[in-house]
């Protein structure tokens, strides 16, 4: 069942000048082994940033960012939690400063559509494969900013052994 909204308040958009300009302090302290990983993640959200709705080529602006990014995220010492960390502490230090905060939480389906079987995934309920993500977003409950996320679990369904 979805809860109706206030008719007089509006979930607002971040702005982008000012996200632009935060990035660094958003991720900046991230638990990266290497320096250059950190560069990297920043040029990676840069990109997110400028084009959030573009899959991963068509928010490169090169060849090489792409492949960089790529190699970002493969990389051993890449682990998604340690670069959401970085972020829900920031969301944590926003929301101390703001009056009252609405968290919201949500699960949705994230769903991987293929022929190809991918590991780390199990069927979902539109069909396909993927996983449950739970995910807690802050708001300011007086001006509707939203402040950033602070929780995200993924969460893999168990599959069943075929018969034999």
């Amino acid at each position: 069942m979805a809860w109706p909204l206030r008719s007089n308040v509006a979930m607002k958009k971040p702005q982008q000048s000012l996200a632009n300009e935060s990035l660094a302090g958003e991720f900046g302290d991230a638990q990266l082994e290497d320096p250059r990983l950190r560069r990297r993640l920043l040029l990676i959200a840069d990109a997110a940033l400028a084009k959030p709705a573009a899959s991963l080529p068509r928010q490169a602006v090169t060849d090489a960012g792409l492949e960089g990014t790529y190699r970002f995220l493969n990389h051993c010492g890449v682990v998604p939690a340690v670069i959401f960390d970085a972020h829900a502490r920031q969301t944590v230090a926003r929301s101390r400063s703001a009056g009252t905060v609405l968290c919201i939480s949500d699960t949705t389906e994230v769903n991987f559509r293929g022929e190809n079987t991918r590991e780390g995934l199990a069927p979902i309920r539109t069909g396909g494969q993927g996983f449950l993500l739970h995910l807690t977003l802050a708001v300011d409950a007086n001006t509707s900013e939203p402040l950033g996320m602070l929780a995200m679990e993924p969460w893999v369904r168990a599959v069943k052994p075929q018969p034999a």
